[in-house]
């Protein structure tokens, strides 16, 4: 009997000699000094410990390394906000010291506004200083400029200085919460934003369909800038305002930088409905026309080649002649950018005339799209417009229509330039004025020698009348 229980205890207690102990207590005491026996673990116990001891370790070696990971993002942030404040503090220094320097010389001189030459260095120098953009577009994108209207009005050249620029108020000075809008801004400033994203999509149909990030950022910065000088209201392009870019668009990147899924998107639905009736496809839903739109598909998109060359933008498809002369062509540049005379292909005249290569490429990036919605011979709605898909697409046909213009680059140039002119006249706009032509060379040297014989007439008569006067004046003398 273990002699930790009562039984044991008691046993014990009477096998002992009398006298050892005083009573029972003194026995207790002294037996609870004993050590307990421990009970060893079982096998199942121990793997379950050892499972919990795994997974612990895990968890806190990937607590680690998360730590790890955001120690390193913090630093990067911390030396991007560094960099930032300290272009940010050059800025507002050289401004500061500008403003003494006009200043001091308008009351040296006693003038009462800096003068045009003064301003025009000030603000070269404001552009060397300020802090850098967030992004930059490459080589090709960045030398895009935003469009400008065809009419502007003229500013005095002596105006006042550019003013810091300020948040957008919203509209009724109340901050709106949910998607960002044009309408979440006073009227004026939705105006600006309404203009900007026009602007942005001149430059999507005109300069690149597909830009990347860094160009959507550095053109949604130029437009908005472009938006801001030309009515001469100063405001910050804030995240919410560049967002704007894209709602409009549809895809939600930047509101104007989102322009580019919003004008694929209408380009698209200005082209799909008049697909089956340019090309002949049959809507009916039998084998019979399923088979015939396969074949059609096939044909006007050059499937079966190992070189792709598409026929649909011929005019006439089955001859392959009249490049980029199909009637759907010409249909998605007048309901797109010709519809009327305030439409963009007429207000931004310099963008369009003559029709660029990239706005020939990019229809037939949006056709071909139209036409791969029926090639299993039947409408298939779920087919997208993907960007990462088309963009190769837009680039080959870009490829063609710029061999096409370096066969002959004047011709080209003639052929595109009355494609303008064509849909122009369609759109009910005024026809441009050509620019008022001088004297031919051939009436400049029949115009040079009738001159020549009119002096060397006029030569003579007055010495003929020289000569009768002093005649006269000697007859008298007589």
């Amino acid at each position: 009997m273990a002699p930790n229980t009562r039984k044991g205890k008691t046993q014990l207690l009477e096998s002992l000699p009398e006298g050892e102990f005083h009573d029972a207590q003194d026995f207790t005491d002294s037996t609870t000094a004993l050590p307990a026996r421990k009970r060893k673990p079982s096998q199942k116990q121990l793997e379950i410990n050892e499972d919990q001891h795994a997974t612990v370790s895990k968890k806190l070696e990937a607590m680690q390394k998360e730590y790890q990971k955001l120690k390193q993002q913090a630093k990067k942030m911390k030396a991007a906000q560094s960099r930032e404040f300290a272009a940010c503090r050059l800025h507002g220094t050289t401004l500061a010291l500008l403003n003494v320097v006009d200043f001091l010389t308008v009351h040296r001189r006693h003038e009462t506004a800096p003068l045009a030459g003064q301003l025009q260095r000030k603000n070269a120098l404001l552009d060397e200083t300020a802090p850098p953009p967030r992004s930059s577009a490459g080589r090709h994108q960045s030398a895009a400029q935003p469009p400008r209207p065809e009419k502007t009005h003229s500013r005095s050249k002596t105006a006042a200085p550019e003013p810091a620029h300020k948040d957008a108020p919203f509209l009724q000075g109340r901050a709106p919460t949910g998607k960002p809008k044009a309408g979440d801004y006073e009227p004026h400033v939705n105006r600006m934003i309404i203009k900007a994203c026009h602007q942005y999509e001149v430059l999507i149909a005109t300069e690149d369909p597909f830009p990347d990030l860094s160009t959507q950022d550095a053109w949604a910065s130029r437009v908005w800038a472009d938006v801001c000088n030309s009515t001469q209201v100063f405001y910050k392009l804030s995240d919410r305002i560049e967002k704007i870019y894209v709602t409009l668009t549809g895809q939600l990147l930047h509101q104007i930088s989102g322009r580019d899924s919003h004008a694929r998107g209408a380009l698209r639905d200005k082209i799909r409905p008049h697909v089956t009736g340019t090309y002949g496809l049959l809507t009916d839903g039998s084998e019979r026309s399923k088979t015939k739109n396969k074949e059609r598909y096939d044909y006007l998109v050059d499937r079966d080649s190992t070189v792709p060359e598409p026929v649909f933008h011929y005019k006439d498809v089955e001859a392959r002649t009249g490049f980029a002369h199909n009637t759907l062509v010409l249909r998605a540049l007048q309901e797109q950018w010709f519809a009327d005379a305030s439409s963009p292909g007429i207000k931004y005249r310099t963008q369009f005339s003559p029709v660029r290569e990239v706005t020939l490429a990019f229809i037939f990036t949006t056709i071909e799209f139209c036409l791969d919605q029926w090639t299993d011979g039947t409408f298939n709605k779920s087919h997208t417009f993907a960007e990462k898909f088309y963009k190769t697409r837009y680039e080959l046909h870009l490829k063609q229509v710029r061999d096409w213009c370096a066969t002959d680059p004047g011709a080209a140039q003639t052929v595109r330039q009355r494609l303008y002119d064509r849909v122009r006249r369609a759109s009910g706009a005024a026809p441009v004025l050509a620019p008022r032509a001088g004297l031919s060379d051939s009436s400049k040297d029949r115009l040079r020698m009738e001159l020549a014989a009119q002096a060397a007439a006029s030569d003579s008569e007055s010495d003929e009348r020289q000569g009768g006067l002093q005649m006269g004046a000697g007859g008298e003398a007589r």
